[in-house]
């Protein structure tokens, strides 16, 4: 890269929650490492309380889609002031939880080309549903989420308020038709509620589970030709 050229940046919001699914050496191989390969800077955060390391007092917890969702918006704002990265070509990709934290992000940023999820759980009600040990998960995370769980849950459930993205967004939606973890009904749903509000998308379901193990080289495909522009939507 020569020293005045840009490059367009890739913002990547894993999944998991607390230290499950933080980044570390393996996933950045992993999961970064082959978007970065299609020439683009890479730019990740583990969330506030991401790592739980600490033990005084400040002590904080994966709030799974609360405060959390800052650190998204605070490293967009950094992509864009960085003398490397083309300002005009900030692109996102969030992994299962991930997707959440993007969809809720997104409510305040209006400088996203593209967005991509994969395995994106679009309705926390319905994956209380599928996986109902999950309430647990959103019990010790969600602040006040025993005195208001309907509020907090359609907060984090994008199908509720998708007329609050970006009006022109592109969005690709990659799922397992397998997925474990959450189900391919919410990619369908979700493409079925983009496709009512005319909203530019592709729905692409591999015969896969959770993460595409077995479709990683199909999936960045999928990612590198909607990341360029290279997309048919649907």
């Amino acid at each position: 890269m020569e020293n005045d050229e840009k490059v367009p940046v890739v913002i990547f919001n894993r999944g998991g929650n607390g230290r499950f699914g933080s980044l570390n050496y393996s996933s950045i191989f992993l999961h970064l490492k082959p978007i970065a390969e299609m020439g683009v800077a890479v730019l990740a955060t583990q969330y506030r309380g991401g790592m739980e390391l600490t033990d005084g007092p400040g002590e904080s917890v994966d709030e799974f889609g609360g405060s959390d969702v800052k650190d998204v918006i605070n490293i967009v704002r950094l992509a864009s002031q960085l003398p490397y990265v083309d300002e005009n070509q900030i692109h996102m990709v969030g992994f299962s939880r991930g997707a959440m934290s993007a969809f809720i992000s997104l409510k305040e940023l209006s400088n996203i080309k593209s967005l991509t999820v994969l395995g994106a759980p679009s309705d926390l009600f319905k994956t209380i549903e599928e996986r109902p040990e999950m309430e647990k998960v959103f019990d010790y995370r969600v602040p006040s989420f025993t005195s208001n769980k309907e509020s907090e849950l359609r907060k984090r459930s994008v199908v509720y308020w998708l007329d609050e993205l970006p009006d022109e967004l592109p969005i690709l939606i990659l799922h397992g038709a397998k997925d474990e973890r959450v189900s391919v009904e919410q990619a369908k749903i979700l493409a079925d509620k983009l496709s009512d509000i005319n909203h530019p998308h592709k729905l692409v379901i591999y015969d896969d589970y959770h993460g595409l193990p077995f479709s990683q080289g199909l999936m960045y495909k999928e990612i590198k030709a909607w990341i360029t522009g290279e997309r048919r939507t649907e």
